[in-house]
């Protein structure tokens, strides 16, 4: 049975039922098969640990890892694995559970069969709040017990494409982007965006940071719109900079790729206080280069690979905007790549793929 892209198979280690769960047949009492993010194989596949719930929606419920207190700080490292015991920045990990018809998250476990018992019926009143435990194998909440049955990699590889071909295709994109009459903070949100991308392009950190940290937390909603701006920009950068430089238009190894990492990782850190829970999750994913399906697939279709129109319009759906803010960052990044590759000539930097450099703590202003 053919996959969709980026789709694999589980490992052998998984039991039938966890392996073929939805390729027909039914499951087993109580056990619902689920496509998982790459990202949550540490937590699946680790040592059994509580989650509770942290927020409940009719297409989502997302449970954070209860292991006590945070544990300290790092310096700053890009931490190995998204499931990690102890994140870099001394939050702790959150899983979506999500319904089939929900979008597919960086750290999301999607049910590909059972529609969301967790949802509230109309006029019902509140439901207590779930818990349960994550690791040997799946995900357990009272009776039911969440397994895999595919995986997908929400760390974008892109084929390779030309500078000239991106950039064509980042001025399809945007006006199919543009603001409605009632978006006013847009031209704050812009400015903001415009000052991280400067940074990034004179490889200047602080710079880059003090104006990513106006935008963090910006906003209203669950992700607010300075959030998902920069996930969407410092998550593009890389791979599109690497499907670009394949074709020879860039230097393989350059600093703005490199410095992007070193922001996202600040950008991390600093999310845990500023921001919402889920929020600063989405932003550690991007600062280890996942992103949402809906981004895949407009980054992939950015280097050519599908149709472009139907991804942007797949990505607006997302969220009352936080779809329309993913694609505008996608789309700095785009330019800021295709513009690069026009006005610099090819040079040997600092490598991409070396040690990863720390940026040093400092105390930054909040963003008004």
């Amino acid at each position: 049975m053919s996959l969709p892209p980026g789709e694999v198979r589980p490992e052998p280690r998984m039991d039938h039922a966890e392996r073929w769960g939805d390729a027909g047949g039914a499951s087993a009492p109580g056990r619902l098969p689920a496509v998982a993010s790459l990202a949550l194989r540490p937590l699946l596949f680790g040592s059994l640990r509580a989650v509770r719930e942290l927020a409940r929606f009719s297409q989502a419920i997302y449970l954070v890892v209860d292991d006590g207190p945070p544990a300290p700080r790092s310096s700053g490292a890009v931490p190995r694995a998204c499931g990690s015991r102890a994140h870099a920045w001394g939050s702790a990990p959150v899983i979506a559970l999500l319904s089939p018809a929900a979008t597919a998250v960086p750290g999301g476990l999607q049910l590909t069969t059972a529609q969301p018992w967790w949802a509230r019926p109309p006029g019902a009143g509140p439901r207590a709040a779930v818990a349960g435990t994550v690791g040997d194998g799946g995900l357990s909440i009272g009776d039911r017990r969440v397994t895999v049955c595919r995986w997908w990699d929400p760390v974008p590889r892109l084929a390779p494409t030309s500078a000239a071909a991106l950039r064509a295709r980042a001025d399809r994109v945007a006006p199919l982007l543009r603001a409605g009459p009632t978006d006013p903070s847009l031209a704050h949100l812009r400015a903001s965006l415009s000052a991280v991308c400067d940074g990034l392009e004179r490889a200047d950190d602080e710079a880059a940071v003090t104006a990513a940290d106006a935008l963090i937390g910006l906003g209203p909603g669950l992700t607010p719109a300075g959030d998902d701006l920069l996930a969407g920009l410092l998550a593009s950068i890389a791979p599109l900079w690497t499907a670009v430089a394949a074709t020879g238009d860039l230097a393989a190894s350059a600093a703005i790729p490199v410095a992007a990492r070193r922001v996202a990782v600040a950008v991390a850190e600093r999310a845990v206080d500023g921001t919402t829970t889920v929020s600063a999750e989405l932003l550690r994913h991007a600062a280890t280069g996942a992103v949402a399906r809906p981004v895949l697939t407009l980054l992939r279709a950015l280097g050519g690979h599908g149709p472009l129109e139907p991804a942007v319009h797949g990505l607006l759906a997302v969220g009352s905007s936080s779809g329309r803010d993913l694609a505008r960052g996608v789309l700095a990044a785009a330019r800021l790549t295709a513009r690069h590759a026009a006005t610099s000539p090819l040079r040997p930097t600092a490598t991409a793929t070396g040690p990863r450099p720390v940026l040093p703590a400092r105390p930054l202003t909040r963003g008004t």
